[in-house]
């Protein structure tokens, strides 16, 4: 589903790096398969590291001026990544953010088309105060966001740590200066009990 949702996006000029990070259930197959069906997927087979290196080593190989993480048990809107990024340049924000939709299992009507709108959110501390104090859980993980790639680049996910992903946006929401937030919820976050 998630790979689905990946293919499917209406911003088509992309590049998807595919993790098998030791994988035993033959999600690294399924990778092969999806790469060989699709020019714009590449995939790294490596042993069991956990999620801040995979990220990582994704992140190395990494081409492009933007960056977005997605999880694999998660799928996208269709249009998160056109919208994201017009969002961005519009904006000129160093970061945008959609919302997430969370459930066990994706609505019907999830894929429905959505027009583009923003706010503009400043990163000083009364801000970054209230989308903590908010529990804005989009806000502090790496998914349903478009990041640059500096910004990534200037501080990676600490491999071992718990909640890797909340320790690096920290540490990317006061250099990004100011994030473009979009209203919709284009990520669908799999609850699973």
């Amino acid at each position: 589903a998630c790979l689905a949702s990946l293919s499917a996006q209406t911003l088509t000029e992309f590049e998807l790096i595919l993790v098998d990070d030791g994988s035993p259930d033959g999600c690294g197959a399924i990778c092969d398969d999806y790469a060989a069906r699709d020019s714009r997927v590449r995939v790294i087979h490596q042993e069991n590291q956990g999620q801040a290196a995979a990220r990582n080593h994704a992140f190395s190989i990494a081409k492009g001026e933007w960056v977005c993480f997605v999880d694999s048990d998660d799928a996208v809107h269709p249009q998160m990544l056109e919208r994201l990024g017009q969002a961005a340049a519009e904006s000129g924000a160093a970061m945008s953010m959609c919302r997430m939709l969370e459930a066990p299992e994706m609505p019907e009507d999830f894929s429905a088309p959505v027009e583009v709108s923003w706010e503009l959110l400043s990163m000083e501390e009364a801000p970054l105060t209230a989308l903590f104090d908010a529990g804005d859980y989009p806000g502090w993980v790496a998914c349903a966001k478009l990041i640059r790639r500096e910004l990534v680049r200037s501080h990676p996910f600490c491999p071992g740590r718990v909640y890797e992903d909340n320790e690096a946006v920290c540490h990317w929401l006061l250099p990004a200066k100011t994030i473009a937030i979009l209203p919709e919820k284009l990520y669908f976050y799999r609850t699973n009990p």
